[in-house]
């Protein structure tokens, strides 16, 4: 079997794989949705190598290849707490994560 060679082969690959359950990968299908979403459209997302237009089409070897790749997913979680949540005012807290609705 060939390696992947975009971020979404990658993805895709990971859930042929998984046996994880169908809710945990519903979960997980969710936060590479948003993923996508940050790296297409966040300022934030700009300067990673991956960021742009369709990030799932993106080539696996340019991950690495600008130095800001680094701090990829400590950005990523920032944009979760911050623009995720603005983007969905009437989100609800859950007692025991804060999750939202």
């Amino acid at each position: 079997m060939a390696h992947p060679a975009t971020l979404g082969e990658a993805f895709e690959r990971f859930l042929e794989q998984s046996n994880l359950s169908p809710g945990t990968l519903r979960t997980y299908t969710y936060a590479v949705r948003h993923f996508y979403a940050f790296l297409e459209g966040s300022r934030t997302a700009q300067p990673l190598s991956l960021a742009g237009i369709e990030p799932a089409a993106r080539s696996l070897r340019r991950l690495g290849s600008a130095p800001e790749d680094v701090n990829l997913l400590a950005w990523f979680v920032s944009y979760l707490g911050r623009e995720v949540r603005n983007a969905n005012p009437k989100r609800t807290k859950r007692a025991g994560g804060g999750r939202c609705a």
